[in-house]
């Protein structure tokens, strides 16, 4: 064999040798392209599934029609189902105040239609003598509420917030992907980054602090104007212990500063719901305090590490009707 042959030979092998690399090359692209691709759809299907779920919860709505004690002085509740959808119950509690009773809760499995009244026993024996707080929690974790005893017969329904006054004003739905987060410094010297995932950093040790943004839907008749008890409340899931909220503040875009939220100044409103033009509002949260200072160590916080449910609290302006609802968000995780 010449030396010619031999050397043609080889270049093909080699030839082929490199065809194979590069379709190894492109496959393994198309295995990315396609693996990332499926990612993206199960993160769309989540934040999909995620605010499906927030829709259907602001949706329930119970009424207590009808409260009475029977002659073993427990109760019965006639409850009106007046929401879109089927409602399931899971618990039913009873609680006197001043009475710690460290089992208040009685499991239920009823489910009720829209417009449908159904009777609930609670296998509870009370004082007649005494008031009560008269609690049914639903599957989707909304809590409806009454006191007892009441004068009108059609009781209104509650929903509860803690030091606020309940009363339903319209249902206010997170962007669940506008969620960002961001580590400050105190002093405000330096701009900070936006953060779009959820999983949170830990500040460094010193003057540095977490700031919180999400866009809200607002589906109200009418505009609200929030008030300075607007907050991020968040839960320590992992050691089942509550953290500071985070209250409203307000934030420069053009500065990338940030000040204390005023409802005389800073004023945001949530418009009326316009089906053909929804009107998404940027909020922001970075203070511990109601009136916080964001350049003061006593009122910035930041989370530790833990893994969180943020829950959220819209108040309507003081004196324009002391409005509020609660909301779920999302669980994080800081590291």
């Amino acid at each position: 064999m010449s030396r010619s042959g031999f050397f043609k030979k080889r270049r093909g092998v080699g030839t082929i040798i490199a065809g194979a690399f590069m379709l190894l090359i492109i496959l393994a692209g198309y295995e990315f392209y396609i693996l990332n691709n499926r990612l993206q759809n199960d993160y769309q299907h989540t934040l999909s599934s995620m605010r499906t779920y927030d829709i259907e919860r602001s949706e329930e709505d119970l009424r207590f029609t009808y409260i009475y004690l029977n002659q073993d002085n427990k109760f019965t509740l006639k409850i009106r189902n007046d929401g879109p959808e089927v409602v399931g119950t899971k618990y039913v509690g009873v609680f006197l105040e001043g009475d710690p009773n460290e089992d208040p809760y009685k499991p239920i499995n009823a489910y009720i239609v829209p417009t449908e009244v159904i009777d609930i026993y609670v296998d509870y024996e009370v004082d007649p003598e005494e008031e009560y707080i008269i609690q049914v929690v639903t599957e989707k974790g909304n809590i409806f509420s009454l006191s007892y005893p009441q004068e009108t017969i059609d009781y209104p329904y509650h929903y509860i917030v803690a030091d606020a006054i309940s009363e339903v004003i319209g249902r206010v739905i997170p962007t669940y992907e506008s969620f960002r987060w961001a580590v400050r410094a105190r002093t405000q010297d330096s701009g900070f980054d936006w953060k779009s995932t959820w999983s949170i950093a830990s500040p460094p040790p010193g003057q540095y602090a977490h700031i919180f943004k999400l866009d809200v839907v607002y589906y109200g008749k009418t505009s609200i104007v929030l008030g300075k008890n607007t907050a991020f409340y968040t839960i320590r899931l992992d050691v089942s212990s509550s953290s500071p909220p985070f209250y409203l503040v307000h934030y420069n875009e053009a500065t990338g500063k940030i000040s204390a939220y005023s409802e005389a100044t800073n004023n945001i409103v949530l418009p009326a719901f316009d089906p053909d033009n929804p009107q998404p509002v940027t909020l922001h949260f970075g203070v511990l305090k109601r009136e916080g200072n964001p350049l003061s160590n006593n009122d910035i916080g930041s989370l530790g590490s833990g893994t969180y449910m943020i829950n959220f609290a819209v108040y309507e302006r003081p004196g324009d009707g002391d409005y509020s609802q609660g909301f779920s968000l999302i669980a994080v995780e800081v590291n």
